[in-house]
Parts: C-alpha cells; sequence; structure tokens
C-alpha cells in the first residue's frame, strides 16, 4: 500500500512538474508574440525607413492611415507636429520621442528610401 501511495504522488508530482513547464512555455510564447505584435503593431508601416515600399503595401490604406504612415517617417527621426491630432497620436507610441519643432525640421534628416516611400504614400494619399 505505502509502495503504491508512493507510486501515485511521484506521478502526480511529475504530471504537476510537466503543467508547470507547459505553462512556462505558453507564457513565453505568448511574451514572444506580444513583443512581436507591439514592434508592428506602433507602426503603419513598420519596414518604411528601411526599404522601398511597393505600391500594394500602400495602396490599400485608408486617407488616415495613408496620412500617419508619411508624418511616421518624419515622426521616427524626432520631429515633433503643430498639428494636434498628429502629435497626440505619436505621443502614443513608446517609440516617438519628439524632439524637434516642425520649423526646425529638415528633409535633409531623412533618407533617400524615405523620400521615396514619401513619394510613393502621396502618390496615394
Amino acid at each position: 500500500m505505502k509502495a503504491r501511495i508512493k507510486k501515485l504522488k511521484k506521478k502526480k508530482k511529475e504530471d504537476a512538474d510537466k503543467a508547470k513547464k507547459e505553462d512556462s512555455e505558453k507564457e513565453e510564447e505568448t511574451k514572444e508574440e506580444a513583443e512581436a505584435e507591439e514592434k508592428t503593431d506602433n507602426y503603419i508601416l513598420p519596414d518604411s525607413s528601411k526599404r522601398i515600399l511597393a505600391d500594394s503595401e500602400v495602396s490599400g490604406l485608408s486617407k488616415s492611415e495613408l496620412r500617419l504612415a508619411r508624418n511616421e517617417i518624419f515622426a521616427r527621426h524626432g520631429r515633433m507636429f503643430d498639428d494636434q491630432e498628429l502629435q497626440d497620436y505619436f505621443n502614443s507610441k513608446s517609440w516617438y520621442r519628439g524632439t524637434i519643432r516642425p520649423e526646425d525640421f529638415s528633409e535633409s534628416m531623412l533618407s533617400e528610401t524615405e523620400k521615396a516611400n514619401i513619394e510613393t504614400i502621396k502618390k496615394y494619399e
């Protein structure tokens, strides 16, 4: 009888350890998914500063999204906005650090890729 109780206790502990490990793995997956989502969800066009965008990536955006996407390129460089709606929108983003007044911002701060993407966005805006 003692051996059976001992065996049941051992099995129960193994099951608890297995469940704990599975919970930990699920928690880690959820954390990784949330981090990946945060990286992309905070941007309309996450790669607009790194690569030339295809028309197909831009053409499906609404007028409002196009406006935000275009200004997102400026915001990444710390440009602040006179338009309160834009300023509030970018203030809500974890990555945004507005440090440059609109009148002090120069398009020379942008890369050629960013300038090309602005032009692409403007075509659809």
